[in-house]
């Protein structure tokens, strides 16, 4: 069973990489890609040290199977949500009974 549609109610754009350069040196930009209907669930947590503190923020995207634009993720791609630009750091895939369920995508 897929993630509940109703949940599934952010779009995060995905940067695409810049094409080889030409005999200049100009590479043409890349194009960007919506990824619609995923989940974003910022999390942070406040670590304390000794002298200082430090805050960690990482978020993770939901993305589904059956619902989510179809996309091929990969560590090291930017991913922006709410004009807030983040690296993805890990994906992890979850399995169903028989076939993909969802991606939780973690980004820093």
């Amino acid at each position: 069973m897929a993630i509940r549609r109703e949940l599934l109610i952010h779009t995060v754009i995905v940067k695409g990489e810049a094409g080889e350069p030409d005999m200049w040196g100009n590479a043409p930009p890349g194009i960007d890609t919506a990824i619609n209907t995923v989940r974003v669930e910022p999390k942070t947590k406040l670590v304390r040290g000794a002298n200082d503190t430090q805050v960690d923020s990482t978020t993770t995207i939901f993305w589904d199977a059956t619902f989510s634009t179809p996309f091929v993720f990969e560590q090291g791609m930017e991913v922006t949500f709410n004009d807030k630009p983040m690296h993805i750091v890990a994906i992890d895939t979850y399995y169903d009974a028989m076939r993909l369920h969802h991606l939780e995508i973690r980004c820093i």
